[in-house]
């Protein structure tokens, strides 16, 4: 939802070469940011960087502490962290289709604007801290109760890439290059990347998209290029002699 009013609101203006659409799996299914005031779209990125910023200690993170009670007793940090680890819980629960439903609508809704002004799209798919790290996913699912055969760490990412497959849009999951790294990509006291984690997906992100999109982007540049080219020339407005 955050994703689409800036698109609609921000991105289009710029006609860039390629709309690049980063999906969380911790975040983008099972949470969604409160839109700002419907007079301040550009107020959104400070009001999702304040919220996604905001940090647990890492006691916190991993272990109970003192977040808060939520309605099942639990911490509210574990209660928020079971809750994100319910998207790769099988067989999935009503309440997570319905927020998956939510997601794929609002990606379907991105697609169609994407189309409507002809703009390349693409989607990367982000894990979450809870499928790479096997530690992490065993105290969530200890707390929550949770059976091995209750857990399909890749189900996610299976929704996903069958969405753009169906809707021909090119994708990125990062979950294999991710969990195939010797360092720990992401911060031990927030969901967020770590150093290594940020140049490694900067890395196999930007080798993704040369590989994929750079005959497609310069085509795109020499049509726009073309296109403005053989415009009329702006008539500038006359001023009066005196």
């Amino acid at each position: 939802r955050e994703y689409s009013a800036q698109l609609k609101f921000d991105v289009l203006y710029y006609k860039p070469d390629l709309v690049l659409l980063f999906v969380s799996i911790h975040d983008d299914v099972t949470y969604q940011l409160p839109l700002p005031d419907v007079f301040d779209w550009r107020g959104l990125r400070i009001c999702q960087w304040g919220l996604q910023t905001i940090a647990a200690p890492a006691s916190m993170w991993h272990s109970p502490g003192s977040g808060g009670a939520s309605i099942d007793g639990l911490p509210r940090t574990e209660s928020d962290q079971i809750l994100r680890f319910a998207v790769c819980r099988t067989p999935i629960e009503a309440h997570i289709e319905e927020r998956w439903q939510r997601t794929l609508s609002h990606l379907s809704s991105m697609v169609e604007l994407c189309l409507e002004h002809e703009l390349p799209l693409a989607l990367v798919f982000v894990p979450a801290a809870f499928q790479l790290d096997a530690g992490l996913r065993r105290s969530i699912c200890l707390r929550g109760g949770y059976e091995d055969h209750h857990v399909d760490v890749q189900l996610p990412q299976r929704r996903l890439v069958s969405f753009a497959s169906k809707n021909e849009i090119p994708a990125l999951d990062l979950l294999p290059e991710l969990s195939n790294s010797a360092d720990y990509v992401y911060a031990v006291d927030r969901p967020e990347f770590s150093t290594s984690g940020q140049d490694l997906v900067a890395t196999t992100v930007a080798d993704w998209i040369a590989r994929s999109f750079e005959l497609e982007i310069s085509e795109r540049r020499e049509s726009l290029l073309a296109a403005d080219d053989s415009a009329p020339p702006a008539r500038s407005a006359s001023v009066p002699r005196r």
